[in-house]
Order: structure tokens, then C-alpha cells, then sequence
């Protein structure tokens, strides 16, 4: 018996399902992408009183890539400052989307205490716990809802995106 006629298709068969599972974010359901931290830009915009106050952004961009480090797709982010809490402690705010070439992802963070200053362009500011909701979606991720999930090393952070779409 020849396994010429066979092997054609098991080799279309181990392509397809190696395709499918490198780009999961394709499809509305969870799945993770990876932000390198030397690779992302920040910029601050001061406004009103000078240095950090209430009004005050920092726009961020970075792409992102999966597990096999592909690049995805990229974040565009924007930190607001807030009116401090009732400690006096700095609170943000923010808004982010995550672009993919089927599909958008959009988050807000509401109000929390941020990492660090928001002048510091060094490293990521918003607390990894706090709370990301995904509030939209176009392409594959139209009507998407769910969470996004940080997790952060020194050198990258994990998005850990649970969406589903209606």
C-alpha cells in the first residue's frame, strides 16, 4: 500500500492546524499577545499646572506578537490624570486599542492608582489588578465584551485578552 496519495494531505492537514492555532486573536475567543517593553513608546503631554496634575496624558504605542514572536498587530493607549482620591493619592484613567489585521479591540481602565508618576516614560504605569474592560470591537471582535488581563516581567508584559462577541 502506497502512502503517496496520503502524505499530500497530511502534510495540508499539519499546515492548516499549525496556521490555526498561531493566529487564535482571528477569531473572537481568548487569547494572549506580548508587549516588549523596550520596543514601546511614551510621550506626556502637560497640561494646566506644570508637571503631573489633573488633565495631563501620556500616549503609548507598542506592537505586539505572539508566543512564536510575530508581530500581530499594535496597542495605541492614552493615560489620563484624574482628580486625586480622597488621600490626596494620583489616580488615571485610560483608553486602549489593540489593532489586529481582522479586527479591533477596544478597553477603558477606570480610575486607579497608578504605578508610578505619570511623567516617568521608562516603563508601563498602570497597575497590572486594575480593572480592563473590553467595551467594543470592529472586524472579528465586532460586539466583543469581556476583560483584559496584565501580567508584567522586566522586559514584557502579557495581555491576557477574555473576549467574546455577541
Amino acid at each position: 500500500m502506497s502512502l503517496r496519495p496520503t502524505l499530500p494531505l497530511l502534510l495540508g492537514l499539519t499546515v492548516a492546524m499549525a496556521s490555526a492555532s498561531a493566529h487564535a486573536f482571528e477569531r473572537c475567543e481568548p487569547f494572549s499577545v506580548f508587549s516588549d517593553h523596550a520596543v514601546q513608546k511614551h510621550a506626556y503631554i502637560d497640561h494646566g499646572d506644570e508637571g503631573p496634575s489633573v488633565g495631563d496624558r501620556r500616549i503609548s504605542y507598542s506592537a505586539l506578537r505572539n508566543e512564536a514572536g510575530e508581530t500581530v498587530g499594535h496597542l495605541d493607549g492614552e493615560t489620563n490624570a484624574m482628580h486625586p482620591d480622597a488621600d490626596g493619592n494620583p489616580r488615571t484613567s485610560g483608553e486602549v486599542i489593540l489593532q489586529f489585521p481582522d479586527g479591533v479591540i477596544f478597553y477603558k481602565v477606570p480610575p486607579h492608582r497608578p504605578l508610578r508618576d505619570i511623567t516617568d516614560l521608562s516603563k508601563p504605569i498602570a497597575q497590572p489588578d486594575a480593572l480592563r474592560i473590553i467595551v467594543g470591537g470592529s472586524g472579528v471582535f465586532a460586539g466583543a465584551t469581556g476583560t483584559v488581563s496584565l501580567v508584567r516581567d522586566d522586559t514584557s508584559t502579557e495581555f491576557i485578552i477574555d473576549v467574546s462577541c455577541k
